[in-house]
């Protein structure tokens, strides 16, 4: 499957040398919180918008603050490089050729897009990614959790892990409340790898869900 058909990843990029103020500039105009170091068609590596956060608007950026970029080929399935962004708990994911060749790259919340319009479940909601044992995974005992906190799952997608033992499952989440089913799970001892809410609506949600995870270390 060539994603460039679901998706333009010919986002702008960073290059060595450039300053702070530019890559703060490049993460505003975007969705992704690592943006590729790119140099003469090869990636370098990523930096994130916390790091950068940390620099002066005229500092250059260090090389020593790249992180390794994940790497994928416009070739993969479309559920391969989710189990990228999972395995590797990025937010980006850069596309290289054979020859190691820079294509571009995707954001975790664009490649939400594209899932969705892939797999075909209808509008973006609130993804809440699960880890867990195969066979401890009962649909509906996820859904008697949620509707205990007056949460509903509109739709759910199960992908393999990196370790043969677990899954993720991700579960497309519909409750004003999502706050009180995490901390449900939590009490079962069910893994929360990530939650992904994004709407203009919903920011103020999000930043709420963010602090959340940060308290029980997720």
């Amino acid at each position: 499957m060539n994603l460039s058909r679901w998706t333009d990843i010919n986002k702008k990029v960073l290059h060595p040398g450039d300053t702070a103020g530019i890559a703060k500039q490049l993460f505003q105009e975007g969705s992704a919180l690592e943006i590729p170091i790119v140099e003469k068609g090869k990636c370098l590596g990523t930096i994130s918008a916390t790091t950068i956060q940390s620099y002066e608007d005229s500092m250059e950026l260090n090389p020593e603050d790249y992180k390794k970029a994940v790497i994928s080929t416009l070739e993969e399935s479309v559920p391969g490089i989710w189990k990228k962004f999972m395995d590797n708990q990025c937010s980006t994911v850069v596309f290289e050729d054979a020859k190691e060749k820079f294509l571009g790259y995707t954001s975790v919340w664009d490649f939400v897009k594209i899932y969705k319009q892939v797999v075909g479940i209808g509008e973006f909601n609130c993804l809440l990614v699960l880890k867990m044992r195969k066979l401890d995974y009962v649909l509906s005992k996820l859904s008697s959790l949620a509707e205990e906190t007056e949460c509903y799952i509109i739709n759910v997608f199960v992908i393999s892990s990196a370790d043969a033992e677990y899954i993720y499952v991700n579960l497309d989440l519909e409750g004003e409340q999502p706050e009180g089913f995490i901390q449900t799970l939590e009490r079962h001892e069910i893994e929360v790898e990530r939650f992904l809410c994004k709407t203009e609506k919903e920011d103020v949600l999000q930043e709420r869900l963010d602090m959340l995870m940060s308290y029980l270390n997720v």
